[in-house]
């Protein structure tokens, strides 16, 4: 198995309280009882946690990483802020988003489930489909399986 944990408490307005807990909670299921590797868990708890970072994090760690082979367990877990954007061009429909420590709405953005979608779509064709993901946020109606 190889996993990301990302998890945000501390957010610049409305900050939470128990997601990093309920990530480092992960992290230990995963080393004590599935025996996973402290290599192979990737972690993003509170400022760690940006926009840029989830991403090039996500690439690094699943997508680019020859230890990852295809078929392997891969767990992608997020504990946080969940809400919704307006989509360009989409006649006012609003798109579901996890956020990142560092979105202010103005010039840092939630990361939409299209984007998710995406970047879950491109993960199993390079790595195959064996992926869960575990959204523990509001808003998270899209983020499904993408199939």
């Amino acid at each position: 198995i190889h996993a990301m944990v990302v998890a945000i408490n501390n957010y610049p307005t409305a900050p939470l309280r128990g997601c990093v807990a309920d990530g480092h909670a992960m992290v230990d299921f995963m080393r004590t009882k599935l025996h996973v590797p402290e290599s192979q868990i990737a972690t993003l708890f509170d400022a760690a946690a940006s926009r840029e970072a989830i991403f090039s994090t996500f690439r690094k760690h699943f997508t680019e990483n020859d230890a990852v082979a295809k078929g392997d367990g891969i767990v992608f877990y997020y504990a946080g802020h969940g809400t919704q954007e307006y989509v360009t061009g989409w006649d006012g429909k609003m798109v579901d988003c996890i956020c990142p420590q560092d979105m202010n709405w103005n010039t840092v953005h939630g990361i939409p489930s299209t984007t998710l979608n995406l970047l879950f779509r491109e993960l199993a064709s390079v790595k195959g489909n064996n992926i869960t993901v575990i959204f523990d946020c509001s808003h998270s109606g899209q983020q499904q399986r993408w199939g």
